[in-house]
């Protein structure tokens, strides 16, 4: 018995291998204010396209969390918070297990909440936000990207 339960859990992926850090939000702040306030850019738009930069082996036994490492491009027609082009580079992962954004699909739209000077940007499940989230945090305003 011992063995077996030993078995399963060395072959069962990890179901909370991701968990985000807590948010701690202040008193008159929703939790979309607060993420908002800790990203230097949040942007609304598009996705124009996306390469695959690693796939998972095709050898061998399946791997079993692993994802997809993609860049991708996103039209942005909203920016809520910070400087940004027309178009912005993002990388990341499609597994959630390491806290990969998940997978993105060309003219799907989303919000992001953009972090760091480097281009592209790094993307995690944490930088996804609704409009609606995005509208509610800045109360409705935004403006065109530069």
């Amino acid at each position: 018995m011992l063995v077996w339960v030993a078995a399963w859990f060395a072959f069962t992926p990890a179901v909370h291998a991701c968990t985000p850090p807590a948010l701690v939000v202040p008193d008159g702040l929703t939790g979309a204010e607060v993420r908002l306030r800790s990203a230097d850019a949040a942007i609304y738009g598009v996705v124009s396209s996306v390469r695959v930069l690693e796939s998972p082996p095709v050898s061998g036994p399946p791997l079993p969390n692993f994802g997809h490492r993609f860049e991708a491009k996103v039209r942005v027609s909203r920016v809520f918070k910070g400087m940004t082009g027309r178009v912005v580079r993002v990388r990341g992962n499609t597994s959630g297990a390491t806290c990969g954004i998940g997978e993105l699909r060309v003219r799907q739209r989303l919000g992001l909440l953009l972090n760091g000077p480097s281009r592209p940007y790094q993307v995690s499940i944490s930088s996804r936000i609704t409009l609606r989230e995005l509208l509610r945090a800045t109360r409705g305003k935004w403006r065109r990207p530069a």
